[in-house]
């Protein structure tokens, strides 16, 4: 789970961990999760990001192969490019139906992912649906067992 001095926060942002891993629990008190923030921590198996986080920024999480699962909040409306990029065991992400920005790579060499609740492609900007088309097609899907119609729901 972690202490508050296992985080590293500057300027609003949270910039570092220093924990042990296994579940983190993200205390509240910043708007973003910086780049590589946690980038190569193969020890943390799951993470729940507190409200309040509005950005989650490029390769935050990336390389955290033990990571299984991570929670989202409502808040958050942008996950940058590899965010969670190359997590091998990644295989449920919980984020909310409010995503205005989510890379194309967000979940490059990740998966398969399946994402709770479906985001139909209608919510993403004008410049991020086509990745989104892209990403969602053939890097989330390709091998994941998701049901038709939760298939199609993302499609939308």
């Amino acid at each position: 789970m972690g202490s508050e001095k296992d985080f590293v926060i500057c300027n609003g942002e949270l910039v570092g961990y220093n924990g042990l891993g296994g579940d983190v629990v993200i205390p509240e008190g910043f708007t973003k999760i910086s780049d590589e923030a946690f980038k190569f921590w193969v020890d943390l198996t799951s993470v729940s990001i507190p409200a309040g986080v509005a950005a989650i920024g490029e390769d935050a999480f990336a390389f955290c192969k033990g990571l299984t699962s991570v929670t989202i909040p409502e808040s958050v409306t942008k996950i940058d490019k590899g965010a969670f990029s190359f997590c091998a065991g990644l295989k449920r992400v919980t984020i909310p139906k409010g995503i205005k920005e989510l890379s194309k790579s967000a979940f490059y060499f990740s998966g398969p992912v399946v994402i709770v609740p479906p985001v139909p492609i209608g919510n993403f900007s004008t410049k991020s649906r086509p990745g989104a088309v892209c990403g969602f097609a053939r890097l989330y899907m390709e091998k994941a067992e998701i049901d038709k119609e939760i298939r199609a729901e993302y499609l939308k």
